[in-house]
């Protein structure tokens, strides 16, 4: 998968925030952090293409370990319980970490992965356990991805932040672009201002 982890990690962080609101009670910040952990395992692109040159694909580094992400992923619900204070940082410790290895799962659905390393260094390729019928469509991972970030939109669309963006207020629009909403306009034509003079109540003797 290429294009859809972002959008992938805004649905999970979505759909959980409801479930550990009680512990995070900063949206932003938790959808921060899964949206990170979503695309965290592709950090290992910065030593891909610098000291690595090339030379070993970078789905064979450990950030790409689904292993890696599942021993995070149990140990942070671990801290969450631990922690006394119930602070957010366990709750955003576990969106990061079942980001990321959601990550390695969407990216075994089309690609070789290493599902057992560091343990067992073998490459399984996801499509070989997929139905037949699915992988003989065309572009059929495309598709997937295209079903991913349409149903991120849908989620984002429905959601309080991007019905308060469509319906700003003017004095939002003022603040952010620094103009002044235009003023309504009030009619020049001859017969308007007549039949406004003959509504005004006549002045006493």
């Amino acid at each position: 998968m290429h294009f859809g982890h972002l959008p992938a990690g805004y649905i999970t962080s979505k759909l959980l925030y409801g479930k550990l609101e009680h512990r995070a009670p900063v949206q932003r910040e938790f959808m921060l952090w899964g949206m990170v952990g979503s695309v965290a395992p592709d950090f290992d692109l910065l030593y891909y293409f610098t000291i690595g040159q090339f030379k070993l694909h970078h789905h064979n580094y450990f950030t790409h370990y689904p292993l890696f992400w599942l021993m995070l992923l149990i140990a942070s619900p671990g801290w969450m319980i631990l922690d006394r204070n119930r602070a957010q940082r366990t709750a955003s410790a576990f969106i990061f970490t079942f980001s990321g290895f959601l990550h390695t799962i969407l990216d075994a659905f089309s690609e070789n992965f290493l599902l057992l390393a560091p343990f067992i260094n073998k490459q399984f390729y996801g499509p070989a356990y997929l139905p037949k019928a699915l992988t003989r469509i065309p572009f059929w991972n495309y598709g997937l991805e295209l079903l991913v970030i349409l149903w991120a939109a849908y989620l984002w669309l429905k959601s309080p932040e991007s019905t308060a963006a469509i319906q700003e207020k003017p004095d939002e629009r003022k603040a952010a672009t620094g103009r002044v909403p235009a003023a309504p306009k009030t009619s020049t034509r001859i017969s308007d201002r007549v039949d406004l003079r003959k509504k005004m109540p006549a002045n006493p003797a």
